[in-house]
């Protein structure tokens, strides 16, 4: 083995040996093609708006609606928990007698 090879060419002779299965090697090509180019802040901050505007955010009524699912799923299970721990406390004290 090279001493002078970096890590990515390492993977990529071992891939082209087919030691490895052929998805090993469609994802080495695939990390071979995914690197992109970096982009300054001020082009970052613009994708980042660009990509928010294409998000398709809930209403208002939505979220309210959501929110209370929310609250009385969570009152629900913390009574079914309750419950679900004081027959359980019971059942050990009845066998235990204490």
């Amino acid at each position: 083995m090279p001493s002078q090879m970096s890590v990515s060419t390492l993977i990529v002779d071992v891939a082209d040996q087919n030691r490895y299965p052929p998805a090993f090697q469609e994802s080495v090509e695939m990390a071979d093609k995914d690197k992109k180019k970096r982009v300054g802040p001020i082009t970052f901050v613009r994708q980042v708006r660009a990509e928010g505007n294409k998000v398709t955010w809930t209403t208002r009524p939505e979220t309210i609606q959501a929110s209370i699912f929310v609250v009385i799923m969570s009152v629900l299970i913390a009574l079914f928990l309750f419950a679900a721990d004081s027959v359980i406390s019971m059942a050990v004290k009845a066998i235990t007698g204490l």
